[in-house]
């Protein structure tokens, strides 16, 4: 009997993992799709921002696709934590729009330390979707 019962709390303890994983959201490659050309766009953008036309349409661009991610994000079934992630990217990305769209002039600094904002955030996402069972 004594036995019976450091294999009973193993036998527990592997189920709970298995019930986690299945409660945990699968990869999805529209997903992950999203979170790259989010990527791609912040990081070629980083590095146009003394052409503040340029910079503008990016930004534009940029809340564009991070707006599309989190409302695709805000579907899925077992995905809270990634919900959370992209509401923040958005809005830091909204942020950089409103900004541009207000019509005051936009530092280069302030151009690129954003677009290298979202470029990081989206790479840290990405690699956690990335990690996701199929």
């Amino acid at each position: 009997m004594k036995r019976l019962i450091p294999l009973f709390m193993i036998v527990s303890l592997s189920g709970c993992a298995a019930v986690d994983a299945l409660l945990m959201g699968k990869y999805d490659n529209n997903e992950y799709q999203l979170i790259t050309t989010v990527r791609y766009d912040a990081q070629l953008a980083s590095g146009n921002c003394a052409d503040e036309a340029a910079s503008r349409a990016s930004a534009n661009q940029v809340a564009y696709t991070t707006g599309l991610y989190a409302l695709y994000e805000s579907d899925r079934a077992h995905n809270e934590d990634s919900v959370k992630a992209s509401k923040a990217l958005d809005e830091i990305a909204q942020e950089l729009k409103k900004r541009y769209n207000s019509g005051e002039k936009i530092n280069a600094l302030y151009c690129r330390l954003k677009f290298e904002s979202i470029e990081n955030s989206a790479a840290l996402i990405q690699h956690v979707q990335g990690k996701r069972p199929s």
